[in-house]
């Protein structure tokens, strides 16, 4: 568990080396074992770190599956900067229109949440 919340505060800081073992670490899936809302987030960390190390298109990949873990489980927390992540990672490679529409949905669920 260190793992995973040593590897989402370095998220912040690109140059940090967790963010190499995070993008190689492989997330295993058990509906039984009730951490499916974790799981989604782990993803989107996993895809977050492979975008930040320029592996766009899988890391935007990851993220998408990440996000969608998380609305199956109810998981809105947070969910404004993660589509912020993945904006980011839609618009370094080009897919701007996909960008523009993660952040419209990050401001909608900010706008209904109020945070």
């Amino acid at each position: 568990m260190w793992n995973f919340f040593s590897a989402l505060c370095s998220n912040f800081d690109t140059k940090h080396a967790q963010l190499k073992r995070l993008r190689s670490v492989r997330l295993h899936s058990r509906p039984s074992n009730g951490f499916a809302f974790w799981l989604g987030v782990a993803t989107i960390l996993r895809g977050s770190a492979m975008a930040q190390q320029g592996l766009n298109q899988e890391g935007i990949a990851q993220m998408e599956e990440g996000l969608a873990a998380l609305r199956a489980t109810g998981g809105e927390t947070a969910r404004p900067r993660w589509l912020s992540w993945l904006a980011e990672a839609c618009m370094e490679s080009g897919r701007l229109n996909d960008g523009l529409s993660a952040l419209a949905e990050a401001l909608a669920n900010v706008q209904e949440t109020q945070y």
